[in-house]
This record gives structure tokens, sequence and C-alpha cells, in this order.
């Protein structure tokens, strides 16, 4: 989307000054795209931390040599079940993003111990969680929630080789770990043959309950039939 060109404005006196100031403390919110609360359902992505470090060696705060991440939270993110028009663009959207937020306020506390890094945290509050129609501490406790009821079946406990598994075992192993959990309400993201995501869908209601994934979730980089999981030291 271009932006429209704005030409400057020279103004003079108290009145410019106070424009001024209140033209610089404005937040940068013009790229707000969705109504924070209208959404469908959640899905929580869990990111294999391993495939994620291979391409990003550089964040130290998740990727250095002293840090042995297996999955990890991506973030919690409120989801449309069909494509609605996104209000900033007018293209069709499956999920809302950078919902109008008054500021950016500190992490809460807890975040550190739900995310990788402060900084990917923030990154899916601004975009995902303001969306939510929740305070910064209800998101994070929520993800946190959400991310202790999912059990790791055997075939993720992180090693330090590669292993190799059919698609249909992993996910049959994921949802016999997990009770409630449906075949519809999960989908593998791969980057290739490699597992990158885990992502699980949940009714927004208070019970969070697991749900069916709409098309847009599930056909998002899916798997081949047999998926390489990278191990800890590659």
């Amino acid at each position: 989307m271009r932006l429209r060109e704005v030409k400057p404005v020279v103004a003079t006196g108290i009145v410019g000054a106070i424009l001024l100031l209140l033209l610089i403390g404005m937040p940068r919110l013009a790229m707000a795209g969705g109504q924070s609360g209208d959404f469908d359902l959640y899905v929580l992505s869990l990111s294999w931390s391993p495939e994620y470090c291979a391409g990003h060696q550089n964040d130290a705060t998740q990727c250095a040599a002293d840090k042995h991440f297996g999955l990890v939270v991506h973030g919690l993110w409120p989801q449309y079940t069909a494509p609605r028009p996104d209000p900033a663009s007018g293209k069709p959207s499956g999920w809302p993003a950078n919902c109008r937020s008054a500021a950016n306020p500190a992490p809460p506390e807890e975040a550190i111990a739900v995310w990788p890094s402060l900084g990917l945290y923030r990154h899916e509050w601004q975009t995902h969680g303001t969306c939510t129609g929740l305070a910064p501490d209800g998101y994070v406790d929520l993800t946190k929630e959400l991310r202790q009821r999912f059990q790791m079946p055997a075939a993720l406990l992180p090693e330090g080789r590669d292993q190799v598994i059919g698609v249909d075992q992993l996910r049959e192993a994921i949802v016999a770990a997990n009770p409630g959990l449906v075949p519809e309400g999960l989908a593998l993201v791969c980057h290739r043959n490699r597992l990158a995501e885990i992502r699980l869908c949940l009714n927004r209601d208070g019970s969070h309950d697991y749900a069916a994934c709409p098309a847009i979730v599930s056909n998002d980089n899916p798997c081949p039939d047999s998926v390489r999981i990278r191990g800890l030291g590659n």
C-alpha cells in the first residue's frame, strides 16, 4: 500500500510549537488493521527452535551456544474462520493484525517465561495480542496456560541428532498425547521437509477447547509425507 504524500507545513508561534510536539508524540498507528476482539478462534503457534536457529544464528537470545530450546511459543493469534476484508488495505485477510492500541506497554514480567525472547514477545503483542481484546497480562497468562496444556509426544523430545518420521505418525502421536485434540485441530508447518511449527486451533470462549482449524491455517506450508525433525546440535 502506498502512503499518501504529506507536504510539510510551517507553523509559527506557540500554536505551531504545540502542534509540532503533538505530532512528534503521536503513536504510529496508521498501519492498524482489524478491530480488537473481533475474531472467531485462537491459533497457538509453537515453533521448533532448532529449525528457526538454523537460519537465525545471530539471534543470541534464542540461538546462542548455551541455549537448548526445543518447542517454544511463537505466538497466540486471533484468527478468522474465513477471510475478511482488511480495514487498512481492503484485501482479504485470514486474521486481524496491528489493531489500534494507545501505547506499547512494557512487557509483563511473566512474558520472558513464556516466549524465548522479549523481542519476540513485543512483536507478537503488537501484531496479534492487540487484536485479542486482552490486556498484556491477560494475553501472557492465556498463552502460558495454553502452552502448558499441550503435552509433548516422545517424537518431539529434543535430541542431538536429526530424526525422520512419517507425517501421519507425527500427527497421531501429537493427538494421542493431548486429550480433546482432534486431527482437524492440528496443523504442521514445514520448511521444505523439516518441521518448523505446530499450530493448534482453539475456541475463543472460556473453555478454550481444541477446535477444527480453518483451511487458511491447515494449508500454510504443509509438511510432506516424511518429516525431518532437526536435532539440537544441527
